[in-house]
């Protein structure tokens, strides 16, 4: 680049030159085009100065977001122990968590059953379930299994429910990925029956925690 600069300035002096009318150049004349080619050669060390100094920021802002990226990472067996650890808490929740003894209470005339001690408070569930969910589906897991807090204390509707769907051993169909959110379309194994049913779960990057569970399974 500095080749073609200099010899574009001589090439200018040259074409001044001649243009002199046959007449030698005036001292005056050489030095308005000396200063002229210093002008341009520090106007492209400038140029220069300026071109790395964005390169410097564009390798910084680079590096940041590899960095982000990799603390981010995530394989597809994470994905798979993820989607597994969560059908699990989830039916946990279900089943009332860790019963000692069943205790019943009568709520809008309906039989509810306090959560076991594990889960008996909102900030015991909430601690359990964020573990692979987010909290907008720690909410949703609440509502779905209509749990009350009755005297202090949780409980929900005495009607356990199952699943034979193996989180464990989904099939992808297709993967989209965003910066911080992962769209999961999976074909999940009914049991052992060899049929499958589909399902579309999102992973949730959450700074300074990890990949959560932003669907309900």
């Amino acid at each position: 680049m500095k080749k073609i600069i200099y010899l574009s300035v001589f090439l200018n002096i040259v074409i001044a030159l001649q243009g002199c009318s046959n007449e030698e150049a005036t001292e005056e004349d050489l030095s308005t085009l000396k200063q002229e080619n210093q002008d341009l050669i520090e106007g492209h060390i400038e140029m220069e100065t300026e071109i790395a100094d964005i390169k410097d920021k564009l390798d910084e802002l680079l590096q940041s977001e590899e960095s982000q990226y990799r603390d981010g990472e995530v394989s597809e067996d994470d994905i798979k122990t993820l989607l597994t650890n969560g059908k699990e808490r989830f039916f946990h929740v279900q089943s009332g968590g860790d019963i000692k003894e069943v205790e019943t209470v009568e709520y809008n005339g309906e039989m509810y059953r306090y959560l076991g001690e594990d889960l008996n408070t909102d900030e015991r569930l909430t601690v359990y379930l964020t573990e692979t969910f987010t909290q907008e589906v720690v909410n949703e897991v609440i509502n779905e299994l209509n749990i009350v807090e009755i005297k202090g204390m949780l409980t929900q509707p005495i009607a356990d429910r199952g699943s034979i769907l193996e989180w464990g051993k989904a099939n992808y169909q297709s993967i989209e990925l965003a910066k911080a959110t992962i769209k999961l379309n999976l074909n999940v194994p009914l049991g052992d029956t060899g049929e499958f049913e589909e399902e579309i779960v999102e992973l949730k990057y959450i700074e300074g925690i990890g990949w959560r569970i932003n669907s309900l399974l």
